[in-house]
């Protein structure tokens, strides 16, 4: 699904979903809690009241005053041509709605957040000081066994301390 903002109506969002075939619902209509309702867009708009309609690009200006073009038509009550790439261009495509949206961006959040964490070169002539920064705290292991027995060392010696 891909999916551009067109209309409000009231505190309502409605989409259209330009990636819809002929026997789909080609509308999404999300409320504020985020609920979507499915729908075919030109029965919803003949029968709402109150929609406001964007008609601020040449896709919006296509859709909502295009009908009397040749290609109108086919477009968006036939569905047998794509809209044209030229009239989406510079617009926000949505990939999700609604809940699905809010799921989506969080997961893109933490995978931006990891990407920026991976690819951060530590910069080699900076060293990380701790105030508590034993001479053991900065060594690395060869493996799971070195650090087991380091592990168990170290206890030893603190049980040793201690009495």
């Amino acid at each position: 699904m891909r999916a551009i903002l067109i209309a409000r109506v009231e505190d309502d969002k409605l989409y259209y979903d330009i990636d819809a075939l002929d026997d789909e619902k080609d509308a999404i209509l999300v409320r504020p809690d985020n609920s979507m309702i499915e729908l075919d867009l030109f029965d919803f708009v003949n029968s709402c009241g109150g929609l406001v309609k964007i008609t601020t690009t040449k896709f919006h200006k296509f859709l909502w005053n295009g009908a009397t073009k040749k290609n109108w038509k086919d477009t968006f009550l036939n569905k047998t041509k794509p809209v044209n790439e030229v009239l989406l261009e510079g617009l926000d495509i949505y990939q999700a709605l609604g809940k699905n949206k809010k799921k989506l961006d969080a997961v893109n959040q933490k995978v931006s957040t990891f990407k920026k964490t991976v690819n951060k070169k530590p910069k080699s002539d900076q060293k990380i000081k701790t105030k508590s920064a034993q001479p053991w705290e900065n060594l690395t292991f060869p493996d799971a066994q070195s650090r087991k027995q380091a592990w168990t060392a170290m206890i030893l010696l603190r049980q040793l301390e201690s009495n």
